[in-house]
């Protein structure tokens, strides 16, 4: 099976990433656009593997990065669920028909913790400096849409027009996460792989670097949120995720 990670930014995809790992046995592979298909400054991060070994030593990202896609139908065909916190929509487009079978999850932040998460971090990596938004070429429109983070207004169009993208983008089985209990629920459905929990997180934050992840409750229920997920979980039962992983 292999698990796509859809979500803004700041949304607890790495940890629930690893956090379901944990739970059944998964392969955490963190952002595998911006690892197997990197981009412009991209490449140059791909320095170190959450394994321990560098990018270059990676047993698990030499076979990925040779042939992403063969090479990640042939890790599932050894009975390996792949998790993917991407969280990209053009790539989950692109092999969401191809690697199957799969399920989609959805990571969800009020609004106002989202803003406040973003707006520190662009403090400080300086994200909200004009001059910033030309540092890459490859990336003048995802720098300068960072840069307009910094008006609120625009920052909660953003969000909203968003996870109506990733709502219109779900196909099949897909859970929205708007609390810790949904990662239990979602986990309860896919069986567990005994002994295969591995974690190869090359692009991710801290959470990846740390042993076992730790997954603090929360609660990001709102209103939007029961709109998207009514929408969003209409194939999710436990049927259609047996049928997914047979």
């Amino acid at each position: 099976m292999y698990i796509f990670i859809l979500g803004l930014d700041h949304s607890r995809s790495t940890i629930i990433d690893v956090a379901l790992g944990q739970k059944f046995g998964g392969l955490s592979l963190g952002e595998v656009r911006r690892t197997a298909f990197p981009r412009g400054g991209e490449a140059g991060a791909r320095v170190d593997c959450s394994c321990g070994a560098g990018f270059a030593d990676c047993s698990v990202w030499q076979r990925l990065a040779q042939d992403f896609e063969a090479e990640a139908k042939a890790l599932m065909g050894e009975g390996r669920v792949l998790i993917d916190s991407s969280k990209d929509i053009k790539h989950y487009r692109q092999f969401a028909g191809r690697l199957t079978p799969h399920v989609t999850v959805v990571t969800y932040r009020k609004f106002d913790d989202w803003y406040r998460s973003i707006t520190a971090a662009a403090a400080r990596d300086n994200s909200f400096s004009f001059k910033g938004v030309f540092r890459d070429r490859h990336f003048v429109l995802a720098a300068l849409r960072l840069y307009l983070r910094r008006f609120r207004f625009v920052a909660r169009l953003e969000w909203v027009l968003t996870h109506l993208r990733f709502l219109r983008a779900v196909k099949g089985p897909a859970i929205l996460v708007t609390q810790d209990s949904d990662i239990d629920r979602l986990s309860a459905l896919i069986p567990v792989v005994e002994g295969t929990t591995e974690k190869h997180i090359v692009r991710g934050n801290r959470v990846s670097r740390q042993g076992d992840a730790v997954l603090q409750a929360f609660d990001e229920s709102d209103g939007f949120a029961g709109f998207l997920k009514k929408r969003i979980e209409k194939h999710l039962t436990a049927e259609s995720l047996s049928g997914a992983a047979e």
